[in-house]
């Protein structure tokens, strides 16, 4: 459901869809104080996010075309408003060879914070009877929800693989970037009215703060929630710092690399209190 919204945002009009619909969700304000017009295309995206899961069942090879399409689609419609001069957030100022070595250096760091957490406790995970873990089910890592490379044999892995690190580390980190840093960012800070692009990038505010983290949050899951919070925050501060959206974007991608490439090569590397190997698939 957050995809639904995120790419709302992201995108214009697209012509031939039904005007006037008000969709019974649980983002009535985003649908009523959205500043894009985002109504043209709900329907559009909804559907096509229906037929993902739908075909999804049908076979294994469906399901690797929709592992293109879910972030290709996203992709392709950014590029379109791109060109037509859509995201001015985004024009005009590039990353220097200083500034984005440190941005990848951030990433990778952050990549450990986000990680480190389910290696070292090992009642974040749960499946694991012995751990003694107080924690509710739902705040824990659930092992059945782990990405497998191997779904359509081994010989297929690396295209499966190629596919995941195309969505996770390229398009996520700039549809994000855009909804969290350019639109919620600034977005909260003339909400319920007033123009948002108004508000310049990177401006620090203790309501945008907050709502950042908040929306960021609840946009992963709940176990997830642990290192959401700090890694959020830090990116936040990181960008008050650069005050440059693609630098963010950076760190994103070198933080959703970083744990990708850990989980492909780091296999055999990490093992829980009673000796056992941790799968390191969960993370992605």
């Amino acid at each position: 459901m957050g995809q639904i919204v995120l790419l709302n945002l992201l995108t214009r009009r697209l012509s031939g869809v039904v005007k006037g619909f008000r969709p019974p969700c649980l983002f009535f304000s985003v649908w009523d104080f959205c500043p894009f017009s985002v109504h043209d295309n709900l329907l559009v995206l909804c559907f096509c996010l229906d037929l993902y899961l739908l075909l999804s069942f049908f076979s294994p090879f469906t399901y690797l075309l929709m592992l293109f399409l879910k972030p290709a689609v996203p992709l392709a419609c950014i590029g379109i408003f791109w060109r037509q001069g859509a995201y001015p957030e985004l024009r005009g100022r590039g990353l220097t060879a200083s500034g984005a070595m440190q941005d990848v250096v951030v990433g990778i760091l952050l990549a450990g914070l986000w990680m480190l957490p389910y290696l070292l406790f090992d009642g974040l995970r749960s499946g694991d009877p012995e751990s003694g873990s107080w924690l509710p089910a739902f705040l824990q890592v659930d092992p059945e929800s782990a990405f497998d490379p191997d779904f359509l044999g081994a010989g297929l892995a690396p295209l499966v693989l190629g596919l995941r690190m195309f969505g996770y580390a390229l398009v996520t980190p700039i549809f994000e970037e855009i909804f969290i840093r350019s639109f919620v960012m600034r977005y909260s800070e003339v909400w319920p009215s007033g123009d948002f692009r108004n508000v310049p990038l990177a401006h620090y505010t203790v309501r945008s703060f907050i709502s950042t983290v908040v929306v960021f949050t609840i946009g992963h899951v709940p176990w997830e929630w642990w290192v959401a919070v700090p890694w959020v925050a830090l990116t936040n501060l990181w960008f008050y710092r650069r005050g440059n959206l693609w630098a963010l974007v950076l760190v994103h991608a070198v933080t959703n690399a970083t744990i990708l490439l850990v989980a492909i090569y780091g296999g055999g590397l990490f093992f829980d209190a009673a000796g056992r190997e941790i799968s390191l698939w969960f993370f992605v």
